[in-house]
């Protein structure tokens, strides 16, 4: 069951990776993002679909705000979250994150199994499982798309990890026109 549904949502990721490439090439292709973020999210059957922009704060810190959002039916949204704009990355415990992200990686499992200084933030928005992968444009780590999994914990497949990077790389790419 399990090995079937992840199929499921591998197809459904491919098939909206398949159909934004041409809503991403429109030159107001951000008009877009909100409904390409919620057929994301429906495809891989999550919580919570979004994206963070990074942004240098005055000493060259790294800092991310989430930038976008689209939530699962009876699913807190957390775009309002004061605590999601301008987050240091380091402060808030994920040095790993900026290694890892910042190094093209993405980031997926279960919160449980993350390190204890990553556990406390993304329990607090009742995350039990996530998957981000960076986005680059200009050849820079501006900043990630995301899923989040509040209802339980999950095995992500790779089929499902390559379709949020393809998807990132082609939110990268309309960013950087």
């Amino acid at each position: 069951v399990q090995m079937r549904n992840s199929c499921r949502r591998s197809l459904g990721l491919w098939k909206v990776v398949a159909n934004v490439g041409e809503q991403l090439s429109d030159p107001d292709f951000k008009t877009h993002l909100p409904k390409i973020l919620e057929d994301f999210g429906k495809a891989a059957e999550v919580s919570r679909a979004y994206i963070f922009e990074n942004h240098l704060s005055e000493n060259g810190e790294i800092l991310s705000s989430q930038w976008m959002e689209w939530t699962a039916e009876g699913i807190v949204p957390q775009i309002q979250n004061p605590d999601l704009q301008a987050v240091s990355l380091a402060e808030n415990g994920f040095k790993r994150w900026i290694d890892e992200l910042g190094s093209g990686r993405p980031i997926f499992g279960n919160v449980i199994d993350f390190p204890i200084e990553e556990q406390e933030f993304l329990y607090s928005q009742n995350i039990l499982s996530i998957a981000v992968t960076p986005i680059f444009a200009n050849g820079t780590w501006w900043g990630f798309l995301g899923f989040d999994e509040c209802s339980s914990t999950r095995q992500w497949s790779e089929p499902e990890i390559e379709s949020l990077r393809t998807a990132a790389a082609l939110i990268g790419n309309a960013i950087s026109r």
